[in-house]
């Protein structure tokens, strides 16, 4: 009771996400029971107040953090009058700051989901909330403005734009965004270049470079315009493993030095080692979800 108490007065609903409401009730218990236990009179105010406030940041900082939620998502396409089912109810939540890695067997729908994360797609059903903004009934082009500002891609074959150089790659998708003067631009092109490893490689086009540079470059792309989250689809498919380990490296730098979401879908062990999270997905249904130690993360 005093549990249910304190969720619905900090807004949350028996209706809300499920997901939502287990990890609020269940991580954060103690908290929520000391308030609850203040807001009832059994503790004294002047003798536990820091504990409370403690207790109550604790709680707010959980529910701030949630950078993305989907509940009761599906995919259905259809073939003809037959109709395939790729996604049939997923429920997730993923915090700011995660490096997740989606895995499972062809055909499981782990593209699909993250067409879905990334607004490229729409589902056939449930809801999809992505920085407290709900996706499902927007249009292509308020769509399109989220993915702009807010979300980074790294493909597997690069995508690069073979007549542009390195640095012009990356400026092409701040562009897109006109968020800076000419010189800040510059300044943060270079500066994200150099933080990828690619110091001095700026002038090249990408039959100059290696796989694992352009792979590089992409990832510098991705981060230039300081998306809340980075879809990353197979990086590693077209990379040897040494590569494909420095690649890695690269954006578990970025994840820490600038907090960015990373998603990554996958059928590399060497990915997984690096993920902090896996999540498993098998015809089309989350079948498991594990979140790791940091000392269990391969460093």
């Amino acid at each position: 009771m005093i549990r249910c108490s304190i969720l619905l007065r900090m807004g949350l609903k028996k209706e809300d996400d499920s997901v939502t409401w287990s990890m609020v009730s269940n991580r954060h218990f103690l908290s929520l029971r000391l308030i609850s236990f203040f807001q009832l009179g059994f503790i004294n105010k002047g003798s536990r107040a820091c504990h409370l406030n403690r207790a109550t940041s604790d709680v707010m900082e959980v529910i701030k953090m949630a950078l993305l939620k989907l509940k009761g998502v599906t995919k259905i396409y259809q073939q003809g009058k037959i109709e395939v089912p790729a996604l049939r109810g997923i429920d997730l939540i993923v915090e700011e700051g995660e490096f997740t890695t989606i895995f499972g067997p062809s055909g499981s729908g782990k593209t699909t989901l993250l067409n879905m994360i990334g607004c490229l797609d729409k589902p056939s059903s449930g809801s999809i909330n992505f920085g407290n903004k709900e996706l499902v009934n927007l249009d292509k082009k308020n769509l399109a403005m989220i993915r702009r500002h807010n979300v980074g891609f790294v493909f597997q074959s690069y995508n690069l734009i073979p007549v542009l150089t390195a640095f012009e790659n990356v400026e092409f998708a701040i562009r897109l965004i006109n968020k800076h003067n000419k010189n800040e631009l510059r300044d943060k092109v270079m500066k994200i270049l150099a933080a990828v490893g690619l110091e001095g490689l700026e002038n090249r086009k990408p039959n100059e470079l290696s796989g694992g540079q352009k792979q590089r470059v992409a990832i510098a792309r991705a981060l230039v315009k300081e998306p809340k989250l980075v879809l990353a689809d197979e990086p590693s498919a077209n990379l040897d493993s040494k590569t494909s380990e420095e690649v890695l490296e690269v954006m578990v730098k970025m994840n820490k030095e600038l907090g960015t979401t990373f998603i990554f879908s996958t059928h590399d062990p060497l990915v997984m080692d690096y993920a902090r999270r896996l999540i498993e997905i098998r015809d089309g249904l989350i079948a498991k979800d594990q979140r790791r130690e940091q000392d269990a993360v391969l460093n």
